[in-house]
């Protein structure tokens, strides 16, 4: 049976509970990635997010001596922020570290990108050791770099 994704959806009960729940408010960014068990996992990461390109560039010289740029390597970065999280939920984002599969999903561009986490180190964090409320924060690189030829 199918069914028009909508905010009616909501009102659709299969067996008595609800289909699905729409999120009212998305994040900017959802990471996607396998965990230990071979599930999926996909979290929002809501909070101060920074996006960024790294270039490298390569120079041509013409007979008279002047430069020009003809060739650009784009390395597109992210660093991105979950919300406030609790001792139980906080171990989920672990599998990120060991994951061989990730993917970021922005919602504003409805575009996905595969990316790699350069982090490589990962502390438990918990409410006795921090004695404040945590979050995670994951810096990430497109797997595939842009290329631009002039």
């Amino acid at each position: 049976q199918s069914i028009q994704m909508d905010t009616e959806i909501l009102s659709v009960k299969i067996g008595g509970k609800p289909l699905a729940y729409l999120e009212a408010c998305p994040a900017k960014y959802y990471l996607k990635w396998i965990d230990r068990k071979g599930g999926i996992q996909c979290q929002p990461f809501r909070f101060k997010n920074v996006y960024s390109e790294e270039f490298a560039n390569q120079f041509i010289r013409n007979a008279a001596g002047y430069r020009r740029k003809v060739y650009w390597d784009i390395t597109q970065q992210w660093t991105i922020n979950s919300e406030w999280l609790d001792d139980k939920v906080y171990a989920i984002y672990e599998s990120i570290f060991t994951s061989p599969y990730l993917q970021l999903y922005d919602t504003e561009l409805d575009k996905t990108f595969d990316v790699l986490l350069t982090d490589n180190a990962y502390t438990e964090k918990t409410y006795k050791n921090q004695k404040q409320l945590f979050n995670i924060t994951l810096n990430l690189v497109a797997s595939k770099n842009q290329n631009i030829y002039n």
